[in-house]
């Protein structure tokens, strides 16, 4: 094997939080790798969508993405188009007073929408009450043109190779790859579902538990495939335990997940589960939206498996640890924030401190 000059950052998981981590390093004028064992953006970052959304349980995270909203605003002004819709974002359930204080308390401008206002922002619906609330600048993000747009920025400082092993050695790092073996300075490991297999050699045990969720994409119907549908965030139903849903870029198509579709796996090498396994989440999903979204056919046109990394302290909760020359990343839902989370990441790595917005809350095990 070849053995490459030494670098200031090596990157390992090309996915979303992967590829703004190099891109932010580079942008520094750090001598940045990240490497990539399959297509960039096809592990936990793969899909037609995602949700910007403000809506969270803690106020950190509400802030933390009125801050991710204006970075990809900058990532926007840098490749000349939009990657995250203007579409809105409804909010429903039992607890929007606290949602709408949050809300306004970050500065997210909201409103609350009656049925008919409900209809005018997400016309394939049927109701969801009395009162939801609208996130004006949540959206749908444009997955795919996120990604290419970072793999762009990064040309060859993307290696798509497998990462067999990061070890120490004479007082650097080495990352030993399929391509070869590259030494650096500091290292992030944030290889999704592979993250703690990778990190535990190097004396991390990250409290991750694996699943795999269920995600159904679903045809507008005839004459109102031109709408502009705002995303969905459906907390009514607890047997549901919550909905998510948003619009397609580029097809008259709306992609809606349950989370309790979610099924746990023992690890993040596990297969997903067999095709008949889904029915009981498919038949679930095309329920809701029988009930609920009455402008779609209720027979999916699409199926698809989406892996998931949680933290026990959240949904939504992501962390960082460190030991060292390396910094590992974990998390969940984390799309949307990639754009803050990948500058924080290369503060963490290159200061040797883990950034107060990703460290462990301290009432819970690190």
């Amino acid at each position: 094997m070849c053995r490459q000059a030494e670098l200031d950052l090596i990157v390992v998981g090309g996915g979303i939080v992967g590829l703004a981590t190099a891109v932010a390093a580079q942008d520094r004028g750090l001598e940045v790798r990240c490497f990539e064992a399959a297509r960039p953006g096809v592990g936990q970052s793969a899909g037609r969508t995602r949700i910007f959304r403000h809506r969270h349980e803690r106020p950190e995270l509400v802030e933390m993405a009125v801050r991710a909203r204006r970075e990809w605003e900058r990532w926007e002004t840098r490749l000349g188009h939009r990657l995250v819709g203007d579409e809105g974002a409804l909010v429903a359930g039992p607890d929007l007073e606290d949602h709408a204080r949050r809300f306004e308390t970050a500065g997210v401008e909201s409103t609350q929408v009656d049925p008919s206002a409900q209809r005018r922002a997400l016309p394939i619906l049927a109701s969801l009450g009395e009162t939801a609330l609208l996130d004006h600048k949540g959206g749908a993000i444009r997955i795919r043109d996120a990604v290419e747009a970072l793999v762009g920025w990064l040309g060859g400082r993307l290696v798509l190779a497998e990462v067999l092993s990061l070890e120490q050695a004479d007082g650097a790092l080495e990352v030993h790859t399929s391509e070869g073996i590259w030494r650096g300075r500091h290292a992030v490991l944030c290889a999704g579902a592979g993250t703690d297999r990778l990190a535990r050699p190097l004396g991390f045990e990250l409290p991750v538990s694996h699943g795999c969720q269920l995600r159904a994409t679903f045809g507008v119907r005839e004459g109102l495939a031109g709408e502009r549908l705002a995303c969905l965030l459906d907390r009514r139903d607890s047997a549901a335990s919550g909905v998510y849903a948003s619009q397609c870029e580029g097809r008259p198509c709306y992609t809606v997940g349950l989370h309790s579709s979610e099924v746990p796996l023992p690890d993040g090498t596990a297969p997903i589960p067999a095709a008949e396994s889904l029915s009981p989440a498919v038949e679930h999903t095309s329920r809701y939206v029988a009930e609920n979204l009455p402008g779609l056919d209720p027979e999916p046109v699409e199926l698809r498996l989406c892996r998931t990394t949680k933290l026990p302290w959240g949904d939504d909760a992501s962390a960082a640890w460190q030991e060292g020359p390396v910094t590992v990343f974990a998390g969940n839902n984390v799309f949307k924030f990639a754009p803050l989370i990948g500058p924080l990441l290369v503060d963490s790595a290159v200061s040797d401190e883990v950034a107060p917005e990703l460290a462990v809350p301290a009432e819970v095990p690190a």
